[in-house]
Parts: structure tokens; sequence; C-alpha cells
């Protein structure tokens, strides 16, 4: 059963869970050239932000859904999908962008300048853009304790 407790549990260990991992949206190719290879670049880099600390937004699992067939009635235009997905990389904290020509990640990566959130394409940089994200959470708890111990 689920009680208010294990709610009020749930949030604190879900705010806790965002103060050590920044959302990272991944953006890159899908539908221009191998579809597969795409998925399987898209699954690697995957991995690799989870386990550099990213809570990871991955558009291109949407690549296995039922209604996602190209060419069939019942699937979804370009436009849709960038409609689902712009305003989740406008909630993330940075951005991914995976090689390869794609007009749909090229407009995500417009859209995240316009919202300010920052575009990476070298794993390096963005580790170091977390770890100064780290910095800054740290500092700012240390204020608030001090300032709550006034």
């Amino acid at each position: 059963m689920i009680t208010s407790e294990l709610l009020e549990q749930a949030a604190v260990n879900l705010a806790k869970a965002n103060k050590r991992r920044p959302i990272v949206y991944l953006s890159g190719p899908i539908t221009k050239g191998n579809r597969n290879h795409h998925l399987f670049a898209a699954w690697e880099a995957h991995e690799m932000l989870m386990k550099a600390g990213f809570s990871v937004i991955n558009p291109m699992l949407n690549m296995q859904c039922p209604f996602n067939v190209p060419g069939a009635p019942w699937a979804m235009d370009h436009q849709t999908w960038l409609e689902n997905d712009l305003p989740q990389m406008a909630a993330a904290q940075a951005v991914f962008r995976l090689p390869g020509e794609s007009l749909g990640a090229e407009m995500e990566c417009m859209w995240a300048k316009q919202c300010g959130v920052p575009i990476y394409t070298d794993m390096e940089e963005l580790i170091r853009y977390r770890d100064n994200l780290f910095t800054i959470q740290i500092i700012m708890r240390e204020e608030l304790q001090d300032a709550q111990s006034y």
C-alpha cells in the first residue's frame, strides 16, 4: 500500500538523485542513414553518460515505439516527434550531441541555445561541466545552511 510517508520518502530520494545526477539530453541522428547504427550509438552514449553520473533523456529510444515505423499509415510525423522532444530538452541541464548529420538534432541544438542549455560534443568537457555543477550545489547548500543557522 502506498502511504504518504512512502511518497514523501520517494520525493526526498528523487530530490537527492537530481542533485547528484544532472539531466543531459542526448541528441543525434536517427532517421538519416543507418537507423540501427544510430540506435546502437545512442545506446552506447546513454550507458556512458549514466556511468558518468548523468540522468539521460534519450529520444532515440523512441525509434522502438510501434507507432514509429517509417511509411506506415499510423506513423507519427517528424514535427510531432520534435514537439514531444523539445520540452524535454529544454528541461535538461545540458545536451550531448552525437556526431552525424541530422536536421532534427540541429533543430534541437538551436532550441537548446535559445533556452540557454549548453551543448557538448566531448564527454570530458561534459564531465567538467558536471563537476562545476556539483561544486555550485555544494556552495549553495553551505550558504543555505549558514543562512538558516542565524
